[in-house]
């Protein structure tokens, strides 16, 4: 039961960490400094035509930066990917944690009695775990997709402040980097 509660707990904080940046990249990095362009843009305006230029920039500005966009459409998806990924966790915690209180019971009210959930707790740890790498693979697939961002660079929000918040650490990249055994050496 220890084993199966760790491993929920540490992935519901890795999603819970994608989603918190997720969100704090939208709020802070999209709508906050379009809507700071949106009011200096609206204080140099003379005429409405400008302010109707301005106000498509802005929702322009916001509709990329939210990966909401025609030209952003492969990282939305990728996106969407992670969501469902994190819906489909909560599913998993519920029963894992149900299973726990069940079990806790049990135990309580028989301590000398075989414990009947053990393959139950075994098979929440199986889902846990492929839970956890179908979420990896999507992640490592948007951190590359926002490294390697060529076809993304005509975007007015800058995406490397979302990729430095998502792997600040290091922690994906390491994950991602070869084994030390494997690494090819470089030759100046």
């Amino acid at each position: 039961m220890r084993q199966t509660l760790h491993k929920c707990n540490c992935l519901r904080n890795e999603m819970h960490h994608f989603i918190q940046n997720i969100h704090s990249y939208v709020m802070c990095e999209v709508l906050e400094t379009s809507w700071a362009k949106l009011q200096a843009g609206w204080r140099s305006c003379t005429d409405l035509d400008e302010v109707i230029r301005d106000h498509q920039r802005y929702l322009s500005c916001i509709e990329e930066g939210a990966f909401l966009a025609p030209k952003t459409q492969s990282i939305l998806t990728t996106l969407l990917a992670l969501f469902a990924a994190a819906i489909d966790f909560t599913d998993l915690h519920d029963q894992v944690c149900t299973t726990a209180f069940e079990a806790i019971d049990v135990l309580l009210s028989e301590p000398t009695g075989a414990s009947p959930f053990a393959g139950s707790f075994a098979e929440c740890r199986l889902q846990l775990d492929q839970l956890g790498a179908a979420f990896q693979v999507r992640l490592q697939s948007l951190l590359r997709a926002l490294e390697v961002q060529p076809m993304l660079r005509h975007l007015s929000s800058d995406l490397r402040f979302l990729l430095c918040r998502l792997d600040f650490n290091g922690y994906y990249e390491q994950k991602r980097a070869p084994p030390v055994g494997e690494r090819t050496t470089r030759t100046a």
